[in-house]
C-alpha cells in the first residue's frame, strides 16, 4: 500500500510540474502590458508615475502650442529582438469633459503617435512621448481629460488589470508647480502672474528642472528676476498682482 501511495504521490507531482511548465511556457509566450505604477530608480532624475498625471500649458511660453509628456509602459513576458507596436484606447470619449484627439492630443490612430506606440527591440519598461495640444481656448479656464487603457493587438495583450487603465489632464490654467519649493528661495510667494513673468522674461535663462539648494546661483536668479521686471515695468504698465505690484525683493 505504501508503494502504491508513493508511486500515486509521484504520478501527482509529475502532473502538477507539467501543468506549471505548460503555464510557465504559455505566459512567456504570450506578451503582455501594463502602465508602471510606482517609481523609476533607476532614471535620472527619478521619474514617477501612478495612476493618472496633470498637465498644464501655463509653464511654456504662450505661443507655444505642442508639448510632450511622457508616460511609463512595462512590458511583461519574453522581450523581443524586434520593435513590437502596441495599441491604446481612449475610454471617455462621451465624456463632457473628455478631451479631443487632434485638438487636445495629437490622436493614437496618426502616423506620427502609431510610430510613437512602439516597444524597442529587447526593451521591458518604454517611455512613451505623448504630444499635447493648446490651441483650443478652452484650456485657458477649464481642464480636460484623457482617459486610456492598453488595447490588445497582435502582439500585446493587457497585462496587470489594476494598472492597464491611465488619466492625463490637460489645461492651460495656472496652477502652481510642484518645484515651487525649490524655486521660491529665488523668486519668493507663488502666483500665476509672477509665474507668468518668470516664463515668458526669464525662463531662457535657467533650467526649470534644476534644483536651486546653490544659493549663489538662487541669488543670481533673484537679481535677474529685479533687473528685469524693472526693464519690463519702464516700457508696460506696472505688473500687477491684484492690488500689489509684483515684486521679487
Amino acid at each position: 500500500m505504501k508503494n502504491i501511495g508513493y508511486i500515486l504521490l509521484l504520478s501527482l507531482l509529475a502532473v502538477f510540474v507539467g501543468c506549471q511548465k505548460q503555464n510557465v511556457l504559455s505566459y512567456e509566450n504570450d506578451p503582455r502590458l501594463f502602465f508602471m505604477n510606482g517609481v523609476d530608480y533607476d532614471h535620472v532624475p527619478a521619474f514617477r508615475q501612478f495612476d493618472s498625471l496633470s498637465y498644464s500649458f501655463f509653464v511654456l511660453p504662450e505661443d507655444q502650442q505642442r508639448d510632450t509628456v511622457y508616460i511609463v509602459i512595462e512590458t511583461m513576458g519574453l522581450t523581443s529582438d524586434q520593435p513590437r507596436a502596441f495599441s491604446l484606447e481612449q475610454t471617455n470619449l462621451d465624456s463632457v469633459n473628455a478631451a479631443i484627439p487632434g485638438k487636445h492630443y495629437v490622436s493614437f490612430e496618426s502616423d506620427e503617435m502609431k510610430q510613437l506606440m512602439t516597444i524597442p527591440a529587447g526593451a521591458v519598461r518604454y517611455y512613451m512621448p505623448l504630444i499635447v495640444l493648446r490651441g483650443d481656448p478652452l484650456l485657458d479656464d477649464a481642464e480636460v481629460r484623457l482617459d486610456m487603457k492598453i488595447a490588445e493587438n497582435e502582439n500585446f495583450k493587457v497585462g496587470i488589470n489594476d494598472e492597464s487603465e491611465f488619466t492625463v489632464k490637460i489645461t492651460a490654467m495656472a496652477s502652481e508647480p510642484s518645484e515651487w519649493r525649490s524655486w521660491s528661495v529665488a523668486f519668493g510667494d507663488w502666483s500665476s502672474t509672477k509665474m507668468w513673468f518668470i516664463i515668458n522674461y526669464i525662463s531662457a535663462d535657467f533650467d526649470f528642472e534644476e534644483y536651486l539648494g546653490d544659493y549663489d546661483y538662487a541669488y543670481y536668479l533673484k537679481t535677474l528676476a529685479i533687473q528685469r521686471l524693472e526693464e519690463y515695468n519702464a516700457t508696460h504698465p506696472t505688473l500687477m498682482d491684484g492690488d500689489e505690484p509684483v515684486s521679487f525683493e
